[in-house]
């Protein structure tokens, strides 16, 4: 596996498909050191690789070459192959920062634009991150936020997600089938027909977003439709902030050390769910840069 334990995005997904899994990857919080460390303990007890997605607008509040920084070392000492993805720049100079930053894998979102207008940013995006070895998701289809009634979900047209894979040449495709961003406490129901013809049009690996809304067990099912991705989010975020807030009504006189320490094990407990119940226990040694 080499020393680097900080690999690219494609070397978990080439173990994906091979086992027709799907992986998740966890919202590191802005760089919050207790996201970090939690999803590290399990991916280290578990011996499985970890993934990590990292919102564009939080990134760049940290910055990126002290993030990129901060989870190499840390997925260093775990001993845990470990990658890192920017998720949903929607600016070309975001991009290109967050490259020259270090990131090794981006995900750029023009999906609300014409689908001209769509294609012809994506592959400008592909083009200079190919250029410095850098692979690129795109989304396909505009997936909408619960709770926000100005977002509508758009389900990807499988020709036209293919048509777009081929002019622009991404690594990953994120398309909308059904999927929400920002759920929390319910599943969403996801359209199978949908995904299975786009395993079958599609030529490249794809992901799902709004993972805090998809059941375990749809998830594993998405693994053998092409689906080797999975984001997870807002489930986190909530478990982070509902620890903190019960610690602290509890035991007012301590201080942001100890309600850490309990938002840091509540975000181990859903991220040992994940990890567990979509089969990546024991896979770390098959995670390879390639």
């Amino acid at each position: 596996m080499g020393t680097d334990l900080f690999l690219p995005l494609k070397s978990m997904v080439a173990m994906a498909q091979a086992r027709r899994l799907c992986i998740p990857a966890f919202d590191i919080g802005g760089g919050r050191l207790e996201f970090i460390q939690a999803v590290l303990q399990v991916a280290r007890a578990e011996g499985a690789p970890a993934l990590f997605i990292s919102y564009v607008g939080s990134a760049k509040q940290t910055g990126f070459r002290p993030l990129v920084a901060m989870v190499r070392a840390l997925a260093a000492e775990a001993g845990v192959p470990t990658a890192l993805q920017l998720d949903h720049a929607a600016e070309e100079a975001d991009v290109r920062a967050a490259i020259a930053g270090g990131f090794l894998d981006v995900m750029f979102d023009a999906s609300r634009s014409s689908l001209a207008e769509n294609v012809a940013r994506t592959r400008e995006v592909v083009a200079y991150a190919h250029a410095h070895g850098v692979s690129v998701e795109a989304a396909f289809g505009a997936i909408g936020r619960e709770g926000a009634s100005a977002e509508r979900n758009e389900l990807t047209d499988p020709a036209l997600a293919a048509r777009f894979v081929e002019e622009t040449g991404v690594d990953l495709l994120t398309p909308s089938v059904g999927n929400r961003h920002g759920c929390r406490g319910f599943t969403v129901p996801l359209e199978w027909d949908l995904m299975r013809e786009l395993k079958v049009q599609v030529s490249v690996p794809m992901a799902l977003h709004g993972g805090s809304g998809i059941a375990v067990e749809d998830m594993s099912q998405a693994g053998g439709l092409g689906f080797h991705k999975v984001n997870v989010a807002t489930v986190l975020h909530g478990a982070y902030n509902e620890a903190v807030k019960g610690y602290i009504q509890e035991h007012p006189e301590h201080g942001w050390f100890r309600w850490t320490q309990a938002a840091r094990e509540a975000v181990r407990s859903v991220v040992e769910r994940y990890v567990t119940g979509l089969g990546l226990r024991g896979l770390a040694g098959s995670t390879k840069a390639s």
